[in-house]
């Protein structure tokens, strides 16, 4: 039964980690980082809460799941700086 458990947790992991991204995008502009890494990880507690409710019998670590949102929000926003994928302020884009 474990490894169903295990198994369950995963998919649903995965499955996260596309909308989780969309929001990450959605809420993009330059500062207030916390803000907007609380105001993505409410969301995603919210859509947890609807998941639970929508299909019967689904036993999520909601604890567990938000630590895997909130260490994936930082690796996302990370990467994104790293590579770009974050618009820069008209002030940088016009430097010279």
């Amino acid at each position: 039964m474990k490894i169903l458990k295990f198994l369950q947790t995963l998919l649903f992991l995965t499955g996260l980690l596309k909308p989780l991204i969309e929001l990450i995008e959605a809420v993009e502009q330059p500062g207030h980082g916390a803000e907007k890494k609380k105001a993505v990880l409410d969301l995603m507690k919210e859509s947890i809460v609807a998941a639970e409710k929508a299909v019967p019998g689904l036993d999520l670590d909601q604890d567990m799941i938000v630590a895997f949102l909130d260490k994936a929000i930082d690796m996302v926003v990370n990467l994104k700086n790293l590579i770009g994928g974050f618009r820069k302020t008209p002030a940088a884009d016009t430097a010279g």
